[in-house]
């Protein structure tokens, strides 16, 4: 398999993999705020299960100083490390969330939902 051999400063945190469909990523984000900033770095994916609904996995999550270096290799793998962290949604709650964000997007921009029909007499806008 394809995997991620992460080190940060010099020490290999993790080899993260996938044993079937699914999507790892790594990010490395600054936020500077009025009052603090904050330097992280995640490595994380999601997980497909056909029936059962989506995973999100989580292999790091770390704050970072400046100095620090991280490192990702790209390497073909037997075997992965587990994730540190696991969570499942219900696809119930997928749904949830997609409607709700067609809902949102209604509000903010107007647009109305392309899966129903218009009614007769009614004009495009």
């Amino acid at each position: 398999m394809i995997a991620f051999e992460v080190t940060v400063n010099g020490k290999r945190v993790c080899t993260a993999g996938l044993d079937r469909l699914g999507v790892i990523s790594t990010t490395l984000t600054y936020v500077q705020r009025k009052d603090k900033a904050e330097l992280d770095f995640n490595v994380g994916g999601l997980l497909s299960h056909q029936k059962e609904g989506d995973e999100y996995v989580t292999w790091i999550k770390e704050t970072l100083k400046p100095g620090d270096s991280i490192t990702i290799q790209i390497v073909e793998a037997a075997e992965s490390n587990e994730p540190k962290e696991r969570r499942r949604e219900a696809p119930k709650t997928e749904a949830q969330r997609e409607r709700a964000y067609r809902e949102r997007l209604k509000r903010e921009y107007g647009f109305r939902d392309a899966r129903r029909p218009r009614s007769p007499g009614s004009r495009r806008k």
